[in-house]
């Protein structure tokens, strides 16, 4: 996780108390996952504008937390999607999933380091 993230999520847990951030990243940890499965199954059924709603919707899940580079990388799929469609989106999704899977052990460390606060 970069210190942007961290800093974010830690404005979260000050502004809005520990069970707040912990809710955030619980919803984060949930809903990515779906997001990525709809953009694959769209990509490979050619649906473009499921594809770029999907990013769309993970860049501002992404910007809301302060994953930054995870945000970009899905602003990168829906922008390509909404112009080219989904012939060369593969490189752009595979970003997005990689990007994703590394943040998933810091994301989930942090979770639980702030329940250990409740």
């Amino acid at each position: 996780m970069t210190e942007d993230a961290l800093g974010r999520l830690r404005e979260f847990e000050e502004e809005l108390g520990v069970d707040v951030a912990i809710e955030l990243i619980e919803l984060f940890l949930e809903d990515a996952p779906a997001q990525l499965e709809t953009m694959g199954a769209a990509l490979g059924g050619g649906d473009a504008n499921t594809l770029k709603r999907a990013a769309h919707s993970l860049k501002g899940s992404c910007s809301n937390l302060g994953l930054n580079t995870l945000s970009s990388c899905a602003a990168a799929l829906e922008q390509h999607a909404g112009a080219r469609g989904c012939d060369g989106a593969q490189p752009l999704l595979d970003a997005v999933v990689s990007k994703h899977d590394s943040l998933q052990p810091g994301l989930k460390a942090l979770r639980e380091s702030l329940r250990a606060k409740l």
